[in-house]
């Protein structure tokens, strides 16, 4: 508890503040003052707590101050832009587009992209939705499918391609991490499946988490190290847009594969006799159920997993080639148990939609925490290449 005329941190139960001396009632409350104080306390242990997490997710100090900026980032997502805007953006990352490391913007970067293309592909999905429903033309089925599982992860991928500061990646390297990496990951994961327990409950769930999340991060950190090999050097938002193509790329395979299975659900087939039916209308509302409930809550599950994961590897292994030992290291391990956990909850049921809403947002601050920790060292490698 905090004290509503000073702010200060007080034992449950005081009846007194030991700082002021205010007595601790509702008679006592002071709202010109107190609201704002109480804040401060309380800001004041939320910061010491996120920055006794980030020390041990990235090995910064605790005294390290922590500036999530969500208003900062997002200022620019309602803002007018134009199609040069875009043009630069997308052009960037080649042998002539890519900055030197001392004309690397120090600032917070302010993606909007992002959003025009989440909005886009739910129209595009919206359109074919109603084609399929209101045009009877079920040719559109399959690109309602596909281009459905897209809306969250390709809008979360091109959200860390516009965070991605040092601006040395192109759109192509990223559509090529989206696609061979996301099949890879799909391939890995299968593979290491075998031998993991898995199902839905508790303990099943967390092995589900685990293979999923390891398959996913040994693919980012071989697309990772072709950076290094490429450009001999690589940084902290490199891993994050890496992994989220990785992420993006797997969520939607897996997400376009749970939506065609739920569409086939009502399909009934009897072998000896080959009688068939097919309840089209049922497996139409199934489907969508899947693509509103996978589709768009993507925002928050693959594509920031391995974000997270990418990051945490490219701290791990201090721009070196990344090996076995980066995926022993402390910083890694003690970030990746974010995505298992985040995943296994995701996987466990229990809950309902509020848990997939709160587990859609949790992943997105420890991402801020690495977008925070790779501003500070693209600032501390300019500032190196300056003097």
């Amino acid at each position: 508890m905090f004290c509503y005329n000073c702010g200060k941190e007080l034992p449950d139960g005081s009846v007194f503040c030991s700082y002021c001396g205010t007595k601790i009632s509702a008679g006592s409350f002071n709202a010109k003052s107190g609201f704002k104080k109480s804040a401060e306390g309380i800001g004041k242990s939320a910061t010491s707590a996120m920055n006794a997490f980030t020390k041990n997710i990235t090995g910064e100090e605790t005294g390290t101050p922590v500036e999530i900026r969500f208003r900062d980032v997002f200022s620019g997502v309602f803002k007018k832009h134009t199609q040069k805007e875009a043009d630069e953006l997308f052009i960037c990352g080649t042998s002539l587009t890519t900055p030197d490391v001392k004309d690397i913007s120090k600032e917070w970067p302010k993606p909007w992209l992002f959003f025009r293309i989440f909005i886009y592909l739910m129209i595009a999905s919206v359109l074919l939705a109603f084609i399929v429903f209101n045009m009877g033309n079920y040719l559109a089925v399959p690109g309602l499918m596909f281009v459905s599982s897209m809306i969250g992860p390709a809008a979360v991928a091109v959200f860390f391609f516009e965070t991605n500061s040092p601006r040395n990646i192109s759109i192509f390297y990223v559509i090529k991490v989206f696609v061979i990496g996301g099949l890879m990951s799909l391939i890995v994961t299968l593979v290491i499946g075998n031998y993991v327990y898995q199902s839905f409950n508790l303990i099943g769930a967390f092995g589900i988490g685990l293979v999923e999340e390891l398959g996913k991060a040994i693919v980012t950190a071989l697309f990772i190290n072709r950076i290094n090999a490429d450009d001999k050097k690589y940084y902290i938002l490199n891993g994050l847009l890496i992994g989220s193509a990785v992420g993006a790329g797997f969520a939607v395979f897996e997400t376009a594969g749970y939506v065609f299975a739920t569409f086939l659900e009502s399909m009934q087939v009897d072998m000896g006799w080959f009688s068939y039916s097919f309840d089209f209308e049922q497996s139409m509302v199934n489907m969508m159920v899947i693509i509103i409930l996978r589709g768009i809550t993507s925002i928050g599950t693959h594509a920031v997993w391995t974000a997270i994961s990418g990051a945490a590897l490219c701290v791990a292994s201090n721009k070196e080639t990344i090996a076995i030992k980066s995926f022993t290291s402390v910083p890694f391990l003690g970030a990746f148990i974010v995505p298992i956990t985040l995943h296994a909850l995701w996987d466990w049921e229990f809950g309902g939609v509020m848990k997939l809403l709160i587990l859609c947002i949790l992943p997105w601050f420890v991402a801020f925490i690495y977008i925070n920790r790779g501003i500070k060292e693209i600032n501390t490698e300019m500032n190196q290449a300056t003097e």
